[in-house]
Formats: C-alpha cells, structure tokens, sequence
C-alpha cells in the first residue's frame, strides 16, 4: 500500500471513529494498527531519501574533483602560453607556420586600466543600483511589532527533518 493510501485510511478511519462518539483511548487503540503501518512506510521512505542524499553527495564531490581538474589543466595552458610568447617575443618572432596550425602574436584591442576611480568625472561612470528586500531586518521589524509595507509574516509553513 502507498504511502498517500494509507493516510487517506487513517483519516478516514479517524472521521468514522469520531462520529461515533468513542472515547479517546479506543480511538487511539483503534487506529495504532494503520500508525504502525504508516510508520513503517514513512521509515521506508526516509530511507530512500537518505540514499538519495548520499548519491547527491557523491555527485557533488565528483563534481569538485572535476572541476579542480580541469582548472588545473587551464592553468597549465595559460602558463604554457605565457612561456610560448615570452620566449617569441624574447626572438622577434611573431608568425610562425604549421601545417595543422599557424602561431602569431597578436595585438590586443586597446583597453583600459583604472588607477583611481575617485577622480574620474561623473560623467564617465555607470551608477549601478541593486535594491533587494533584507528579509533578516524585516523578519526582525515583524517580530519587534512593526508591520512592514509590501511584506506578509508567515509563520505556517513545515520542512522535513530526517536526521
């Protein structure tokens, strides 16, 4: 039986019990048989859960691994480029032809190199505005008794705990 299946019966089974007026101690007798069985498979469940917390941790991993590799490799490949060119440029060279592939150095585009921010005129420099709503000082507002504009205090929702 489904998890959802069984919920559906123990509340089913809980309205039944009720209209018929028990007391609470043969309710709770009552329906321990369908809690047994609803433990069982929340338990079940959980367990699957926690596998697949451990495959995520394991991608994630891979995933660190690989990541390091690869910059490791690009690393070299700046480095090994910055050893080509300096020792081109130490020789003059700036072409050198190959059937599968042709070296050059290059001229960069013209760029530019801040020295001191401060005394560039205002008309040379992009105001960039980022206003986000600081949910810690709001959430701090609500509990203080201040009711913040545009914001709901929510207090209703649950998360899943399995440790």
């Amino acid at each position: 039986m489904q998890l959802y299946e069984i919920s559906n019966q123990y509340q089913e089974a809980f309205n039944q019990l009720q209209e018929m007026e028990l007391d609470e101690q043969t309710i709770s007798d009552s329906l321990s048989l369908i809690q047994d069985d609803f433990d069982s498979k929340a338990i079940n469940v959980a367990g699957f859960i926690k596998n697949l917390e451990v495959d995520i941790k394991a991608m994630k991993e891979a995933e660190e691994a690989i990541y390091a590799r690869r910059k490791a490799v690009e690393d070299k490949i700046y480095n090994i480029k910055e050893y080509l060119k300096s020792n081109m440029e130490r020789c003059g060279s700036t072409y050198i032809h190959h059937p599968q592939f042709d070296i050059k150095l290059k001229k960069c585009p013209p760029s530019i190199e801040v020295l001191n921010e401060e005394i560039i005129p205002k008309e040379y420099l992009r105001k960039i505005i980022s206003a986000v709503p600081d949910k810690n000082r709001i959430k701090e507002a609500f509990a203080g008794g201040i009711q913040v504009l545009g914001c709901l205090f929510r207090n209703d929702k649950t998360r899943l705990e399995i440790k």
